[in-house]
């Protein structure tokens, strides 16, 4: 977990919690919070679970620092999550079309229109 103690002090830092406001928030002690932060130990993943929830970035994030790799779908139907799956799936393969959507792509994105506006 490179780098992981230090990112979570630096999103601990940005929010303004002090140590003992975020163990409390995420129900570990003062001392295991400064043992993650210094690299002193790892987390559990259910505490690395409350650690990414409390910052409101995902679990790849926090461990990895990389962002891009992950979507949060806390609160999303199956069905929405499949849809935004099979979308991103599309939209990264390379179309006869150049730059225009296929139709597969434009009927995908109408769907996930569709089932988030209703």
């Amino acid at each position: 977990m490179y780098d992981f103690g230090p990112r979570i002090l630096k999103l601990r830092k940005e929010r303004g919690l002090s140590q003992k406001d975020l163990a409390q928030k995420i129900g570990i002690s003062n001392s295991s919070l400064g043992n993650y932060e210094n690299d002193l130990g790892v987390p559990p993943l259910n505490v690395a679970e409350d650690l990414a929830d409390a910052f409101n970035v995902s679990l790849d994030y926090l461990v990895s620092g990389d962002k891009a790799k992950t979507i949060t779908v806390k609160g999303l139907t199956n069905d929405q999550v499949q849809l935004i799956t099979e979308l991103a799936q599309e939209l990264v393969m390379p179309t006869s079309h150049g730059a225009k959507m296929s139709t597969k792509q434009q009927e995908l994105l109408a769907r996930i229109i569709e089932n988030f506006v209703r």
